[in-house]
Formats: structure tokens, sequence, C-alpha cells
């Protein structure tokens, strides 16, 4: 008799515990899908903050590029301004 209790509280504590491991399993892929989740959005927000940054970046080169042209453009016209006053006043003392 009590080994037959024994076989049935063996049987009953093994699907106990079988039910309490795909319990658990469950949940630890469900925690794996929502962790693979949050790091793939992690990701993506990442890549767009790269993009937005190199992006910046680039329209900074560009409006400091044009402010360099526009500077030697200046520099160019105020050194042929000088350059035709200086001949200027040569042809004026002869």
């Amino acid at each position: 008799m009590i080994a037959l209790l024994s076989v049935f509280l063996a049987i009953f504590l093994t699907k106990r515990t079988d039910r309490l491991v795909k319990e658990e399993d469950k949940r630890a892929k469900e925690l794996i899908e929502r962790m693979d989740k949050r790091s793939e959005e992690a990701n993506e927000r990442t890549e767009r903050l790269i993009e937005e940054g190199n992006r910046r970046t680039q329209q900074m080169i560009e409006e400091g590029n044009r402010r360099t042209q526009q500077m030697i453009e200046e520099m160019n016209r105020r050194t042929q301004e000088t350059l035709q006053h200086i001949a200027n006043l040569m042809v004026a003392h002869r």
C-alpha cells in the first residue's frame, strides 16, 4: 500500500514539476522576446541618432565650406580693390 502511494505521489510530483518547468520556460521565452524587442528598438533609435548626427555634421561642413568660400571671394575682391588703388596711385605720381 505504501509503495503504491509512493508511486502515485511520485507520478503526481513529476507531472506537477513538468507543468511548473513548462510554465517557467514559457515565461523565460516571453522575457527573452521582450528583451530582444527592446534591444532592437534601442538599436533602431541609435541608428536614427547616428544618421541625424551624420546629417547635421554634413550640414555644418557644407555651411563651413560656403562661409569659407565667401571669405575667400571677399578677400579676393578687397585684394583687387587694393591693387587697383595702388595702381591708380602709381599712375598719379608719374
